[in-house]
This record gives C-alpha cells, sequence and structure tokens, in this order.
C-alpha cells in the first residue's frame, strides 16, 4: 500500500465522519423540543389558580405528546382539598388525552388546579415540585425524551412576588 492510497482512505475516512457530524448536528438543529410548567391562571391573596402548560419550542412538530409524571412525588403534592379535581388533573398524565400534534411554537394549556390559604381546601401543596418525563415524537417517528420537574408555585414572579399589573 502505498502513500497516496493510505492519504486516499484517511481523506475518505475524515470526510464520512464529517458527512456524519453534519447529519446528526442538522437534525438535532431541526428537531422538536416539548416542555413543560406549571403557570399561574389567576393569583390573588385567597388563592392561586394553576394551568399547565405544554410547549414545543423547537423547528418542527411534535407527535403524541404524553407526559409521564413520577407516581409517588404527584401524590405527595397533592393536598387535601384534592378529591374533585384530582381526576381532571389526572387526564394531563393519561395517554389516552396524549397530544397527537404540537406544531412548532405551539403550547397547549390545561387547567391545573389550585391553592389557597387553607390547607384543607387546596388541591396543590404549595411550593410541590413534580418530575415529568415528556415523550414525544417527530413526524418520521423518531423518539425523544425530555425531562421537567413542574413547580406548584405562583409564576407571576420567580421568587413569588410581583406587581400588579397597571390598567
Amino acid at each position: 500500500m502505498g502513500i497516496d492510497s493510505l492519504i486516499s482512505g484517511l481523506a475518505l475516512g475524515v470526510s464520512a465522519i464529517a458527512s456524519w457530524f453534519a447529519i446528526h448536528s442538522w437534525r438535532e438543529a431541526t428537531r422538536p423540543v416539548v416542555v413543560s410548567a406549571v403557570r399561574t391562571n389567576v393569583g390573588g391573596n385567597v388563592s392561586i389558580t394553576y394551568d399547565v402548560v405544554v410547549s414545543n419550542t423547537g423547528t418542527r412538530p411534535a407527535v403524541d405528546v404524553v407526559l409521564q409524571p413520577d407516581m409517588p412525588a404527584l401524590d405527595a403534592a397533592f393536598g387535601a382539598g384534592a378529591a374533585h379535581q384530582r381526576p381532571i388533573i389526572m387526564r394531563c398524565f393519561d395517554e389516552s388525552h396524549r397530544i397527537p400534534l404540537l406544531v412548532n411554537g405551539e403550547s397547549l394549556t390545561n387547567s391545573f388546579g389550585l391553592t389557597t390559604g387553607d390547607d384543607t381546601t387546596s388541591v396543590w401543596k404549595y411550593g410541590s415540585r413534580i418530575p415529568v418525563a415528556i415523550i414525544y415524537k417527530d413526524l418520521e417517528g423518531r423518539v425523544y425524551k425530555s425531562s421537567v420537574t413542574l413547580a406548584i408555585r405562583d409564576s407571576s414572579g420567580f421568587a413569588g412576588g410581583s406587581w400588579q399589573k397597571a390598567r
């Protein structure tokens, strides 16, 4: 084997690695990225109502989006007043209510209970954290999994305080 063959073989190898890297990078840059968070719907001095928001911040649509909570953490986050709201909230995590299509840039919301100053009526324990896996696919069927933590707290201010908006 001559030096010319060796150089040609090395060039072919480098070219193949560069091509693989380019394709891999393109797939990562042009894919759905699905995240979720609990957001304040309405906050006041008596109670805070929440929505769970699922957003596709990526560049392509996501399909078959499912939220899978850490069940012990979810159970521990429910307050004493959760009996009537729990079935509605649990539908957010039910595979039969998966999001069939989440277009890039789109966000979907669902009501997600409330906290009150009275622990006996509060659906959630304020300050609870629920780890959630978000499983979804792209249009070609590739499966992705994101991990987020849903925080049960007033999202109007990141540290729990905010000014009322001027009217």
